[in-house]
């Protein structure tokens, strides 16, 4: 049985598409896309779990990623 998706983590989708895992429930799996440009998307989760590979916990929060050295 494959890992369930959780938010936060990481899974990588035909070798080179990274996704950051922003939310799960029965039927979807919603995540950040981090190929080429950053987008949101959502895809089934039977899908997803045939196609995905888990990488691991992310070390970061996504809300860290957009912070600046003048916020806190």
């Amino acid at each position: 049985m494959s890992k369930e998706p959780e938010v936060g983590d990481v899974w990588v989708i035909d070798k080179n598409k990274y996704c950051y895992i922003t939310g799960v429930d029965i039927l979807y799996v919603y995540f950040l896309s981090l190929e080429r440009i950053i987008q949101y998307d959502f895809i089934p989760k039977d899908i997803f779990l045939t196609h995905a590979k888990y990488l691991g916990k992310s070390k970061v929060k996504i809300e860290d990623l957009f912070k600046t050295n003048n916020e806190g």
